[in-house]
């Protein structure tokens, strides 16, 4: 790999951070189509179109290159997330009620579970990786807290964790059934409409 020209981190610059995100793009566009088993750091040059030890420059292994696109990922995910919740809603019931529609719908989305299946698979042997899942994985159900605690101002903090727990495993666990292509097609008819009654169910009442 051909040493640095500068102590100047390569994204520094508006033409290395779209180098940067486009070396990610075509990372995680190869993950959804063929896995992270098969990734190559050559590979993934050679779809941006630049050599090898220029990409080198950028993530300077596989590993590299693998977390950064995952938590590249997890970046534009939580983006979503936020944009969601942050729209204009009448009341904090609706705020919550759209969220929990929201993830429902990310569901659908395929390039997306297939990643975040990569992401599991990859982080049973990876601990950086897996640290990156967790503190997803805190922000989300922090913010989900946030949300219950809006409709139940005197429920302790804990407790508004714990239902924020259940209620992703929840919502995160029916992708199966609510997905593109579910499991069990015929048990999945008007599946959602029930889950967001469920989650509204377990967020207020705690189940």
């Amino acid at each position: 790999m051909p040493p640095r020209e500068s102590a100047i981190e390569p994204t520094a610059t508006p033409k290395g951070a779209a180098r940067a995100a486009r070396i990610l793009d075509e990372t995680l566009a190869f993950i959804t189509e063929h896995g992270h088993q098969d990734l190559t750091i050559e590979e993934i040059a050679r779809r941006v179109g630049i050599a090898k030890g220029n990409l080198q420059y950028y993530f300077p292994t596989r590993g590299d290159l693998l977390r950064a696109a995952f938590a590249a990922q997890m970046d534009r995910h939580k983006t979503d997330w936020l944009t969601t919740e942050e729209a204009p809603a009448k009341d904090d019931t609706e705020r919550l009620r759209r969220q929990i529609t929201f993830e429902l719908q990310t569901n659908r989305d395929i390039a997306f579970v297939t990643q975040v299946t990569e992401r599991h698979a990859l982080s049973r042997r990876d601990p950086l990786l897996r640290n990156i899942g967790n503190d997803w994985l805190q922000w989300v159900t922090g913010r989900y807290a946030d949300l219950i605690a809006g409709q139940s101002p005197g429920l302790p903090r804990q407790a508004c964790l714990h239902r924020a727990v259940a209620l992703y495993a929840l919502l995160v666990g029916s992708y199966r059934y609510t997905g593109a292509e579910p499991a069990v097609p015929e048990a999945a008819d008007g599946l959602d409409d029930a889950l967001v009654e469920m989650a509204m169910a377990l967020a207020v009442n705690g189940g």
